[in-house]
C-alpha cells in the first residue's frame, strides 16, 4: 500500500469576492429585465418576484467558514473554566445553525414564488429574515468576546447593519397592506444581511484553509496498481 497526502490551500477571501460581485449583479440584472418586460405591476417589485436563483450555497459556505474561524478563536483562547469554553462552542454552533437555516430558507423563497405558493413563500421569507437577524446578532456577540483584533470601524458597521436588518419586521407586516413599501423593506433588509457578510473580508483575508486529501494505492504486481482511494 502506497499512501500520499495532497494539501490544497483555499483563501476564503475569494469566496467573499464572488458573493459581493454575484449578489449585486444578479439583483440589478433581474430587476432590469423585469422592468423592461413589464412582468410586474408594482412600482417597486419584490426581490422574490424577480429572482428565481438565490446564492444560497455561497451564503452557507461563508457561514461555515466563519464558524471555523470563531471555533479556532475559542479553542485558542484561555478560559478560567473549561465549561465556559464548551458554552461558547455551543453558542457558536447555534449561531451557525441560524445562518444555515437562513441560507436554506433563501433558496426556498426563490424556489416557491408568492404567486404560485404564497403560504410556503411567506414561511421561507420569515425564516430567512428572522434566522438571518439572529445570525448577525449572535455573530456580533461572538466576535466581541472571542475576536479582539477586529477594527472598531468594522464592529460599528456591523452593528448598524444589524439595526437596518430589523426592517424585515416592517416587510412582514406591510406586505399584506402596502406592497411597494413592503418591497422597500424587503430589499433593504436582505441587502443588509449580505452586506454584513461582506464585512467578513477582514477575518477571511487573514486566514487560509488547508484541505488535506489522502490517496492510497494498493500494489498488485511490479507493473500495475489498483484500488485508488481518496479521503
Amino acid at each position: 500500500m502506497i499512501s500520499s497526502k495532497i494539501t490544497t490551500h483555499i483563501k476564503p477571501f475569494y469566496i467573499l469576492c464572488i458573493l459581493s460581485i454575484f449578489v449585486p449583479i444578479t439583483f440589478i440584472t433581474t430587476y432590469t429585465i423585469t422592468e423592461v418586460r413589464g412582468d410586474d405591476d408594482q412600482i417597486i417589485p419584490y426581490i422574490s418576484d424577480t429572482i428565481d436563483f438565490a446564492p444560497a450555497f455561497l451564503m452557507i459556505t461563508v457561514v461555515f467558514i466563519k464558524h471555523l474561524i470563531i471555533k479556532n478563536n475559542i479553542v485558542e483562547k484561555e478560559f478560567s473554566d473549561d465549561k465556559k469554553r464548551k458554552k461558547e462552542l455551543r453558542f457558536n454552533r447555534f449561531s451557525t445553525s441560524m445562518g444555515f437555516i437562513s441560507g436554506l430558507s433563501m433558496h426556498g423563497v426563490s424556489s416557491f414564488q408568492y404567486h404560485n405558493a404564497n403560504l410556503v413563500h411567506v414561511i421561507f421569507a420569515a425564516l430567512f429574515f428572522l434566522c438571518g437577524f439572529i445570525y448577525l446578532f449572535t455573530q456580533t456577540i461572538l466576535d466581541n468576546k472571542n475576536s479582539t483584533d477586529i477594527p472598531l470601524k468594522v464592529s460599528i458597521i456591523r452593528k448598524i447593519l444589524i439595526c437596518v436588518s430589523c426592517l424585515f419586521i416592517g416587510y412582514i407586516i406591510t406586505q399584506f397592506f402596502i406592497d411597494n413599501l413592503a418591497a422597500i423593506f424587503e430589499i433593504i433588509s436582505a441587502l443588509s444581511i449580505f452586506a454584513y457578510m461582506v464585512t467578513f473580508f477582514y477575518e477571511f483575508s487573514n486566514v487560509t484553509l488547508n484541505v488535506e486529501c489522502t490517496k492510497s494505492i494498493k500494489k498488485i504486481n511490479g507493473n500495475g496498481y489498483h484500488n485508488i482511494e481518496r479521503n
